[in-house]
């Protein structure tokens, strides 16, 4: 009986550790899509990139080919720009499983962290 409680316990750390691991990475990722975007909008005119298309698609690229959009390491990121402004945030493939938070960057700001919810079927 206690070898399977330790297993319990086991299982939970090492997902708790993959969860923590995937959000230090995803705010790692975050930084690089952002200087992306600025380097970008240094070398445009001031114009930010509409998507991730447009970072991956130069040559050089601003962004090394990834599927960003579909998954990295547990997170999935987004772009969205405006006029002068963009948000990229990254958001858990599986809430509470590849990570528990939500990473949110807009521009000239601090980035915010949110609690992702858990949803229970």
């Amino acid at each position: 009986d206690s070898i399977n409680c330790y297993g319990t316990v086991e299982v939970a750390d090492t997902q708790d550790i993959f969860s923590q691991t995937s959000e230090l990475r995803a705010k790692e990722i975050i930084k690089i899509i952002t200087a992306a975007i600025e380097n970008y909008a240094v070398d445009n005119q001031g114009f930010l990139p509409e998507n991730f298309d447009d970072l991956m698609g130069q040559d050089p690229p601003y962004l090394e080919p990834e599927s960003y959009e579909d998954g990295v390491d547990g997170y999935i990121f987004s772009i969205v720009t405006g006029l002068d402004s963009y948000k990229v945030t990254a958001t858990p493939v599986e809430c509470g499983k590849t990570g528990s938070k939500i990473f949110i960057q807009e521009r000239g700001k601090e980035l915010i962290e949110q609690l992702c919810e858990v949803t229970t079927s």
